[in-house]
């Protein structure tokens, strides 16, 4: 049973970063030895920050559950203290400034973090020195043909998107480089809905398939000649079904049901079990700058209303660098997402008041460097929307509410994201 758990102990590592992705009830343990997982890592920079979740994994289905906890300390080797009660569905954050009375976060210091189980149990982490990125890493793409198997099982060729890094090599042999892909793209359900444009005018004929918003573009320009045309042909303008909150792709007159327009952002992981990892010492060509290609997305729906790329790089020391090479080793073994890599992964991590008690998950201090890429649909050749393909009866529930769009592990959310649109 233990194998169950490496993958899920993987997949609550990677939930640090997305934080909790959907609401989660928080479990009191009701006493006895468990096996907990503890993941977490301190982000050196200005303000510098902290996270840390914490789960229970029951040996009945390798399945990890979020629990209550008293507190988490961050100490440095003088034993000053940090310490974080609060808590959001499970994941334990706070930003420490560089002023902070309580704790210094500095280059030339080791941190460790202790946290204290509600069963009075006591959980440390060893001590981790901060590894520094050597610079900024950047994220560009490009156009590639590429074979996919469709839905039918069928093997076509179609476009899609290559997303390539280029990351300095530190010259410290002793740093080495993880990063983890995140991507998100903005879903919108009306478009199903929206009766045939039978408009002879221009914008009416393509403002459907582009997912053109008319309200908005009236907002942003009220005296637009857009405001006098009538999409639907429902007897009124677009303007004048603006002003009454109604959708000018959706008559007043046509007998359809009103469906709410919502746009949801979706953000996830590009593949949690695809661990990106360099160790300078393997390359023998000593090269400086260390390029990959990291993911290449067929260009389909997810394109349709714009894609963001987020490449987070982390320098990370042997420790943590043996630690997920392990893990990585480990899902190689597996043949899907539901076969358990065989084996167990163990971390830095220590339950000092029962160490018969197996602790999983780790610790450790890093420094990130962010970069970001965009894609506008006019990039892409414009795709069709999720909610604008043909469906055989009736389309998936996504196009009436897209907040409950189903993909394991994606964080849904109707608020623009602060990067949306911006390199």
């Amino acid at each position: 049973m233990g194998m169950y758990k490496q993958y899920f102990i993987i997949y609550l590592v990677s939930l640090t970063v997305l934080g909790c992705l959907d609401p989660i009830e928080l479990a009191v343990p009701s006493g006895g030895v468990t096996d907990i997982a503890v993941n977490g890592k301190l982000v050196f920079g200005n303000p510098s920050t902290l996270e840390v979740s914490v789960s229970e994994i029951f040996d009945f289905d390798g399945n990890p559950n979020r629990i209550a906890i008293r507190s988490v300390e961050l100490l440095d080797e003088a034993n000053n203290i940090f310490e974080i009660k609060s808590q959001d569905r499970g994941v334990y954050t706070a930003t420490i400034a560089q002023d902070d009375p309580n704790i210094k976060i500095s280059l030339d210091q080791r941190y460790k973090i202790k946290v204290f189980l509600a069963s009075g149990d006591i959980v440390e982490s060893d001590f981790q020195s901060i590894a520094r990125i050597a610079g900024q890493t950047s994220l560009s793409s490009r156009t590639v043909q590429k074979s996919f198997e469709d839905d039918d099982g069928v093997i076509r060729d179609g476009l899609a998107l290559s997303f390539d890094a280029r990351t300095p090599i530190s010259t410290n042999q002793e740093v080495k480089l993880r990063w983890e892909v995140l991507r998100t793209y903005r879903f919108s359900n009306l478009a199903q809905y929206s009766p045939p444009l039978t408009s002879d005018n221009r914008f009416c004929n393509t403002a459907g398939p582009r997912r053109i918003d008319i309200c908005e573009e009236l907002r942003l320009d009220p005296g637009s000649e857009m405001g006098f045309w009538d999409c639907d042909n429902g007897g009124v303008s677009n303007a004048v079904e603006c002003d009454r909150g109604t959708n000018p792709l959706d008559s007043l007159d046509d007998g359809r049901p009103r469906i709410e327009r919502k746009t949801c952002y979706i953000t996830g992981f590009e593949d949690i079990r695809n661990i990106k990892l360099f160790d300078p010492d393997a390359d023998s060509n000593n090269s400086s700058v260390f390029e990959q290609t990291l993911f290449e997305p067929s260009i389909d729906f997810k394109f349709a209303e714009g894609y963001h790329v987020q490449l987070i790089t982390e320098a990370i020391n042997k420790d943590v660098f043996e630690y997920y090479s392990k893990i990585k080793e480990l899902l190689s073994l597996s043949g899907s997402m539901f076969d358990p890599p065989a084996g167990k992964v163990k971390g830095n991590m220590l339950n000092t008041t029962s160490p018969e008690g197996e602790v999983f998950g780790f610790f450790y201090v890093t420094e990130q460097d962010t970069a970001n890429r965009f894609i506008d649909i006019d990039q892409v050749g414009f795709p069709d929307t999720l909610c604008l393909l043909n469906f055989m009866g009736m389309p998936p529930e996504t196009c009436i509410d897209c907040t409950v769009w189903a993909n394991s592990g994606d964080l849904v959310t109707i608020l623009r994201p602060s990067y949306w649109g911006k390199e």
